[in-house]
């Protein structure tokens, strides 16, 4: 596992670290300064990783990296279209678009730097949060910031302080980071304090018996301490039980006590002898509960007064002015820690969104924008066909032939994903994708083909590597649907309904027929077309018009391949045999069809197979014994429009 580092340069040797991310395996991620969640920009200008950046360095949508673990490196990638950024990247001294990078390289952006780290294990990290505990951490960098109790313009420094806490908490990926976040800016903030802490208290069950007499006993640890002495030194610093069971279980708010200066009983009743000697007055502050109800984070800070203060003079307002500080500091921190939980756990379930749904899942207008509705969509069907006999033959070991299929299945997904389509639907060894919804889409007929082309790839290349007889079978339709999100209350997903969708799984089971890899409709067919009349990025071959099984909508095949499958003489033979199909002239058809093996490009690739069994699927629809018996009617002839009716799914 890798992670990616960002940091702002402010001065020559002095950088300021922004945000620390795991990188997902195989999968491009964004980086820019637009969210995701900002909808007034455009899609292509919008980033899952952010940097704020108000001196305009980084573009909205800046670059784009995508690690493999395989080969431990990271591909980074600049913004080139619809127009390049405005930045370049540099890599090693040079502007570059393209290039790989290493554990522990660094690429630029201005005055942003990226470097890649290897992530550090559980056992690394469990190791660093027991020294945070136990050791003292170094003294905060920040300098102080002037604390008005007045209230009058003079105290803005502290206005804007609270401004900046929620990006200092958010730029702390781990937890311990946030604490210490936390820690360090309260005691930049508030005067007088010497330690501040983050401690975690549990009351006894009194259900659980034990030794001790009081049931309500509570017992406190300090999990996280910063202190502001001149000796940096924490081993005096001790916390007060009374205090801590007041503020967190008893009152459940913010808490101050003053050597002896408070009227409230419970608060004379705070253990002393637990307190060193130079503390003068204590805070504690719920922080937040755990699931159990009787254990409680909260925020502990203590300190002394300036020595020239009357001994016998009220509780000092500036410590009341602190209080209030202090609560604002912690439901600041509260807010914004709680949104970074949620977010760590869409973040770790990323992997099953597809990217389209984990962007509309952050619009203010989510639940609108998911609402059914009825759109022109693509769908694309792909099944893996050899599954059951390698599962069979692995039967030994299923656990291996799971991950095999989990790692084809991926994918599948993978090509939806990365080509902007919705996955709606795994059923089995089989995968369905959309496109045009949630956001009407232009291109979703092309980013279809392109994602069905991915997979025959990736099918090919993972054949070839694994040596597993696994095949597939994609069909493409494109037509009116209902898209959005369906199902009970209690198990939602995102899917699509309507004939188009029918068709689609229709095409798909054809390809076992026909024998081709991917068939599409003539609708696809034709906006590829339109779009690609050189067929530089795609080629298409014509069939007969068929009416699949169940359905009384009929379309026009074609087969989606790769450009320069098939030469120009070879699919003027072709078509011909189409042609001669259509008019019921099944002899000249034939003849075509024996001319073809002389024409194929290369006749080591996979053509002459998919020739031989589409010019079979031909021969056999005119040979059926069924079929034989009624084109000798000269009746049937004379109603013979060229239309192949299916009689079964595949």
């Amino acid at each position: 596992m890798a992670e990616l580092e960002a940091r702002f340069q402010i001065a020559q040797n002095e950088s300021a670290f922004l945000w620390c991310y795991e990188l997902p395996e195989n999968r491009k991620v964004s980086i820019g300064k637009t969210p995701m969640s900002q909808i007034k920009a455009e899609p292509h200008n919008r980033s899952e990783w952010v940097v704020p950046d108000p001196d305009n360095y980084v573009s909205g949508l800046h670059v784009f990296v995508d690690w493999n673990p395989a080969t431990a490196r990271l591909s980074v990638e600049r913004k080139m279209t619809p127009k390049p950024t405005k930045n370049e990247i540099f890599f090693k001294g040079e502007a570059k678009n393209e290039f790989q990078m290493s554990i522990g390289d660094f690429f630029l952006i201005g005055r942003f730097s990226f470097q890649l780290h290897e992530q550090k294990s559980d056992t690394a990290d469990s190791q660093d949060l027991l020294g945070a505990i136990t050791n003292t951490v170094a003294r905060p960098s920040q300098a102080k910031i002037p604390f008005n109790p007045r209230g009058d313009d003079s105290g803005d420094p502290v206005i804007r302080a609270l401004k900046r806490l929620p990006d200092v908490i958010r730029t702390s990926r781990k937890e311990q980071d946030r604490y210490q976040a936390l820690l360090r800016f309260v005691l930049s903030i508030v005067p007088h304090v010497d330690i501040a802490a983050v401690v975690e208290a549990t009351l006894d069950d009194p259900k659980a018996g034990g030794p001790r007499a009081d049931p309500g006993h509570c017992r406190v640890t300090v999990r996280q301490v910063e202190s502001r002495r001149p000796d940096n030194r924490v081993d005096e610093f001790r916390v007060s039980r009374t205090l801590t069971k007041l503020a967190l279980f008893t009152n459940a708010e913010n808490t101050l006590w003053v050597r002896g200066k408070n009227n409230n009983n419970e608060l004379r009743q705070v253990d002393l002898t637990s307190l060193d000697v130079s503390t003068e007055w204590a805070i504690c502050a719920p922080l937040f509960a755990s699931d159990n109800r009787r254990q409680q984070m909260g925020l502990y800070l203590v300190g002394t007064l300036p020595k020239s203060r009357d001994p016998n003079a009220p509780i000092p307002p500036e410590l009341l002015n602190a209080q209030e500080v202090i609560d604002t500091s912690v439901q600041i921190f509260k807010s914004v820690h709680e949104l970074l939980q949620a977010k760590e756990k869409v973040t770790r379930y990323e992997h099953y969104l597809p990217k389209r749904i984990s962007e509309i899942l952050t619009l203010s207008n989510a639940r609108e924008t998911q609402q059914p509705r009825e759109t022109d969509v693509t769908v694309l069907f792909c099944d893996l066909r050899g599954s059951c006999k390698e599962a069979e033959a692995g039967a030994a070991d299923l656990v291996a032939e799971w991950k095999q299929i989990s790692d084809v299945l991926s994918d599948m997904t993978a090509a939806i994903i990365n080509n902007n389509g919705v996955v709606g639907d795994l059923v089995g060894d089989a995968a369905m994708g959309f496109w045009g919804w949630p956001f009407d889409d232009a291109d979703q007929t092309l980013k279809a083909a392109r994602a069905a082309m991915h997979i025959l790839q990736n099918f090919r290349r993972t054949a070839y590597r694994t040596g597993r007889q696994y095949r597939c079978g994609i069909g493409i339709a494109h037509g009116k649907a209902v898209a959005g999100e369906i199902g009970p209350f209690d198990f939602r997903k995102f899917g699509v309904f309507g004939p188009v969708v029918n068709l689609a799984s229709r095409l798909e089971g054809m390809t076992k027929i026909v024998g081709v890899p991917i068939l599409i409709d003539e609708n696809v067919a034709a906006v590829l077309h339109a779009r690609d009349p050189e067929e530089k990025e795609f080629m298409l071959r014509r069939f007969p018009v068929v009416r699949p099984a169940g359905m009384t909508l009929q379309t026009r095949l074609y087969e989606l391949c790769p450009p320069g499958s098939y030469g120009p003489d070879y699919l003027e033979v072709w078509d011909r045999a189409v042609r001669e199909f259509e008019k019921g002239r099944w002899n000249k058809m034939s003849e075509q069809l024996d001319r073809l093996d002389q024409l194929i490009v290369d006749p080591t690739s996979s053509t002459r197979s998919t020739t031989m069994t589409a010019s079979d699927f031909l021969n056999g629809v005119s040979q059926d014994p069924e079929f034989l018996k009624k084109r000798s009617d000269p009746a049937f002839l004379e109603r013979w429009d060229g239309v192949i009716r299916l009689d079964r799914k595949s």
